[in-house]
């Protein structure tokens, strides 16, 4: 009986509980606390309805939750039948994408592990072409990006899509040039890997989290924030960043000998001119549409000469699903399209 005794009793139903009612429960503040997390220094603090935190094994679900991110840190707190349970990430390893049905989880690592934390509760509104649903996505890329300030995001789902314009700093970080790393060359690399064996058979679900993907490396502004920008000039700029910068890293491809790259980085923006149809939702969620000429031109011009100075019977994989490209139909194909 004693055995009995000592077990902690179920916890009550904090459904009803407002995100500052969680952070006064000395249940949830402590877990809080324990797991490192101090939400007045955090980015962000987002009371959520329903979550569901997938550890690789079995997943949990809880009713309401906490998202809390801070410096590299991106957190789950939740209520288990017996405690106040904190899920902590790494948020380098962290994606934001969205499933099939559109709603939103947050990836770590090969979504295959089940290493997910899923926002499900129709309750909060966040699934792909919600209001909740832009501003959420659009505010936690900042957060992975490390472009927020602590105390920044804070409340809930329906409060952050009213946040004015300014509370994104001015509101498109993507239009600042992104630096051109080594970090940056092999995650660029590893995209166009997989870019191959997406392009020409890959379904919905795949396909734009890829195009998304590639948005984010290229420093796009993406959601919300996107959609806040009135000057139909500086939206113009901000689309054509991303390309800019996938231009930049065509450029250092090339000086370092990854002919590959370079050619993928244009066989890329072909597909984006020639067979993607942009329309607003997308563009939003992309951060991009297809490039400007003059950027495309310079994407061209940079694959051309990776193509002449590829050795003889050198090839490039377009699409795993064809024949790999060989160096003279490259030349001439690009001639064509430069007007050479």
């Amino acid at each position: 009986m004693g055995l009995f005794k000592s077990k902690r009793p179920m916890l009550p139903s904090f459904e009803g509980e407002s995100l500052a009612a969680l952070l006064a429960n000395p249940e949830w503040a402590y877990a809080i606390g324990q797991a490192g997390f101090d939400p007045n220094k955090c980015e962000v603090v987002l009371r959520v309805s329903e979550v569901l935190v997938g550890s690789g094994g079995v997943p949990e679900s809880g009713r309401p939750a906490i998202l809390m991110g801070q410096g590299d840190r991106i957190a789950l707190a939740f209520p288990a039948e017996r405690e106040v349970k904190v899920s902590s990430r790494d948020k380098h390893r962290a994606e934001i994408q969205t499933t099939r049905s559109g709603s939103f989880q947050i990836v770590f690592g090969n979504v295959e592990n089940l290493n997910v934390f899923g926002f499900w509760g129709s309750k909060d509104q966040l699934s792909r072409g919600t209001i909740e649903g832009q501003a959420f996505g659009s505010y936690m890329t900042m957060f992975l990006r490390g472009q927020l300030r602590p105390g920044q995001i804070f409340g809930t789902p329906q409060g952050i899509a009213t946040l004015v314009t300014e509370s994104v700093d001015k509101p498109h970080p993507g239009a600042e040039r992104v630096l051109i790393t080594p970090d940056l060359m092999r995650e660029a690399r590893q995209f166009m890997e997989s870019w191959t064996h997406i392009v020409g058979q890959a379904p919905d679900e795949i396909f734009w989290p890829a195009l998304e993907r590639f948005g984010h490396l290229g420093g796009a502004t993406q959601g919300a924030a996107l959609l806040a920008i009135q000057s139909q000039h500086e939206l113009q700029r901000t689309l054509d960043q991303p390309w800019q910068t996938w231009a930049n890293i065509g450029h250092k491809a090339l000086e370092s000998g990854d002919l590959e790259l370079t050619v993928w980085v244009f066989l890329f923006a072909y597909v984006m001119v020639e067979q993607v149809g942009f329309d607003a939702n997308i563009t939003a969620r992309c951060g991009f549409r297809e490039p400007g000429d003059q950027t495309y031109h310079q994407i061209a011009s940079q694959a051309l000469a990776a193509a002449d100075q590829a050795p003889q019977g050198w090839t490039v994989v377009e699409r795993a699903i064809a024949p790999p490209t060989t160096k003279e139909d490259l030349q001439t194909g690009l001639r064509g399209l430069l007007g050479q």
